[in-house]
């Protein structure tokens, strides 16, 4: 009954007063939103007679109890996935923070293979407008982009390997990734070998970097 209606059938306020009520069997009222059947078994439950209380058999076969029961495994087995996600997630955490790049000169010029490659380029510091310039090659058209410097990146990663909290994205198809994941779309696409210029203005609140390709169509959306 405290779990239907979330108060002791025999409360009274004190401990005695309660201790009375239970001694002569006057248990509180089960409200009227309580289903018949379930009201009939918590009665035989408070049953002075132990021989009118009802068996596990009748009470796990009520309707009540049985959505309660299923209610409850289904709590648990989400319950169970969260920390299941949770251990993969903290695993992957450990192993992120355990790797360490090698120190040693980069190449901007990749091999040519099927897996992602991340070009670095200069990094931009000066807080004036900046142009940076890139031609893209047929192996390399897939997105120009801007990272905070305090991201890393492994060898075969895709820019968005640590995610899109920290980066800035323009991608092939003409479309824009924002810090965050928000994406802009409304440009135009570009193919392998385009020319790219992307301009930055550092001074600006936010920071604006408009983008460039075949050296003078400018993107409306930046």
């Amino acid at each position: 009954q405290e779990l239907l209606t979330g108060r002791h059938p025999y409360e009274s306020g004190t401990e005695q007063a309660t201790i009375d009520r239970i001694k002569v069997g006057k248990p509180d009222q089960l409200p009227d939103f309580v289903p018949r059947e379930m009201k009939e078994l918590i009665i035989a439950m408070l049953s002075h007679d132990a021989n009118k209380r009802p068996t596990t058999k009748w009470i796990m076969e009520q309707d009540t109890i049985k959505l309660y029961l299923r209610m409850q495994e289904d709590k648990e087995k989400q319950q169970n996935e969260i920390a299941q996600l949770r251990q993969k997630l903290a695993k992957q955490q450990l192993q992120s923070d355990s790797f360490k790049p090698k120190q040693q000169s980069i190449s901007t010029k990749p091999k040519v293979t099927s897996e992602p490659k991340i070009i670095i380029q200069a990094p931009v510091t000066q807080a004036t407008v900046t142009q940076v310039r890139k031609v893209l090659t047929p192996v390399e058209s897939g997105q120009v982009g801007i990272a905070d410097e305090s991201v890393r990146y492994g060898r075969d990663e895709v820019p968005w390997a640590r995610g899109w909290d920290k980066i800035v994205g323009y991608i092939f198809t003409g479309d824009i990734a924002h810090i965050g994941g928000d994406w802009i779309e409304g440009n135009s696409g570009f193919p392998g070998g385009c020319h790219i210029r992307t301009e930055l203005n550092m001074e600006s609140n936010p920071r604006i970097g408009k983008k460039f390709h075949n050296i003078k169509i400018k993107h409306p959306k930046f």
